[in-house]
């Protein structure tokens, strides 16, 4: 291999890494808790993300690399953070008893951006996951395990 070649290469898996940092592959909670409720329809209407139960003020990670771009109260959504991440991708963090972040600020993967809570249309504590991709929900676990298989 050529110097030329070998420097390549290295560019090409430094993208490769900044676009697995940047997508929403990690976990977004740290601590216990317990799956309650999964994508797909629920009760006739169709459930956007995963929620899991746990203690209240249980920490919420941000799941890739990007950018805040809502963090207050939305509706049923009680208090929520949206993040901005790479190619599309938006991830959504609701119920939280607690936003740790302010809007426009850039944030890592598995940083702390909220509390687990019971706000908005909610029947305890629990924090409601979604990922997004060009507006359209998409079922997180498939990224969740796929990051299993990746990292």
């Amino acid at each position: 291999l050529r110097a030329s070649e070998v420097l390549e290469q290295l560019r090409e898996a430094e993208l490769y890494r900044v676009a697995l940092q940047s997508m929403p592959f990690g976990y977004p909670i740290r601590g216990v808790h317990r799956s309650t409720s999964g994508f797909g329809m629920r009760w006739g209407k169709m459930h956007r993300g995963h929620d899991w139960a746990g203690p209240s003020g249980t920490p919420i990670l941000a799941t890739g690399d990007g950018v805040v771009t809502f963090a207050k109260r939305h509706a049923g959504y009680g208090k929520m953070v949206k993040i901005k991440h790479e190619f599309g991708f938006e991830t959504r963090y609701a119920h939280l008893s607690r936003i740790r972040v302010k809007e426009g600020q850039r944030v890592s993967r598995g940083e702390r951006i909220g509390d687990m809570g019971n706000t908005g249309n909610s029947t305890g504590t629990h924090l409601h996951y979604e990922i997004r991709t060009h507006g359209k929900a998409i079922n997180p676990l498939i990224y969740i395990k796929a990051a299993r298989d990746v990292f």
